[in-house]
Formats: structure tokens, C-alpha cells, sequence
């Protein structure tokens, strides 16, 4: 299944979130500010310990946190897609679908029945919002049997180009 609406992605019951950020892992603007800020020092914390073991991540990868405060809201792992390399870098439609298809397997694989997502790369990083919402609906489809996919923005064009993009076919 999956369910698109206009809200905060820090207030959506889901069992993970996914957090668009990049290979420095500076968290400063945008839904990954947000997200972390909302989550509280311990997924800062654990971001920091990550960033020791490993200096950087390539476009397309990803890390994951537990989900902190968010666990009011069931949240029990925060993915972070790393879409770009720096924090006013450009993010590419392959980097988005990469980490896309790595996260939607890691949650396949420890059994999650729910995850959300942002429309990644449209915010901070200006990306087209119709192409990233055809692109993050194609790969959604492939998984939604196995989960349900939430897709969540404040950015009311960014939501109707996921409504549109989902009821294309």
C-alpha cells in the first residue's frame, strides 16, 4: 500500500522514516534538520559515532539510527539516504534511487511493515518534483505488497506530483 498526504514527517505513526541527508552527514536544513532535531540528542549522538567509524558515504548509500524521541510515534529506525555529497551539493535522481531501493530492501529485510519518505532531493536541492515523484513511485510500487509506503511533504506541489505520479498507468 501506499498513502500519500501533505504533513510533518516527524509526526507520522510509522515503524521508519528516511531522512534525505549527505556524505558529511551535516544535518542543517531541510527534512533532515527537522527530522534529527525532532529525534533529540540521542540519534545526534549516535550520527557522531557513525561519522567516527566512517569519514564519508557515496551518493546512494545510506546509514541508519535508531529513531530516538520519534519512538513516540513507533518510529524505531531513522534511514538516512545520503543524496548528495555536501550539504549545498546537487543530488541526481540515480543517487535518490539508489539509496531508495537499499532502504526499501533493509526494511523488507528486518520485516517493517510501514515506512515514510520525503520527497527527496526537492526541497534543499531544488530537484524537479514531478520527476523525482514518477521516480520514487516506480520504485514505491515494486515494494508496496511488502509494506506500506508512506509519502509525506509539507510542500503541497511536492504532494500533488505524488498524487499525480501515483495514479499515472
Amino acid at each position: 500500500m501506499i498513502i500519500i498526504s501533505q504533513a510533518d514527517i516527524t509526526n507520522i505513526r510509522t515503524e521508519a522514516i528516511v531522512s534525505p541527508t549527505n556524505g558529511l552527514f551535516i544535518n542543517n536544513k531541510g527534512a533532515s534538520y527537522s527530522i534529527v532535531k525532532a529525534a533529540g540528542k540521542e540519534v545526534e549522538n549516535e550520527i557522531k559515532e557513525y561519522k567516527a567509524k566512517h569519514s564519508s558515504l557515496k551518493e546512494g548509500d545510506f546509514y541508519k539510527t535508531s529513531g530516538g524521541k520519534l519512538i513516540r510515534n513507533a518510529v524505531k529506525t531513522i534511514y538516512h539516504a545520503v543524496i548528495n555529497m555536501t550539504p549545498n551539493g546537487n543530488a541526481s535522481v540515480y543517487s535518490i534511487n539508489s539509496s531508495m531501493n537499499k532502504i526499501l530492501n533493509a526494511a523488507v529485510e528486518s520485516k517493517l511493515k510501514s515506512i515514510t519518505f520525503t520527497g527527496l532531493g526537492t526541497g534543499c536541492c531544488c530537484l524537479d518534483k514531478k520527476i523525482i515523484a514518477t521516480n520514487m513511485m516506480d520504485n514505491a510500487k515494486k515494494y508496496c505488497g511488502l509494506l506500506t509506503i508512506n509519502i509525506v511533504d509539507l510542500d503541497k506541489q511536492t504532494i500533488e506530483a505524488f498524487n499525480e505520479s501515483l495514479y499515472k498507468d
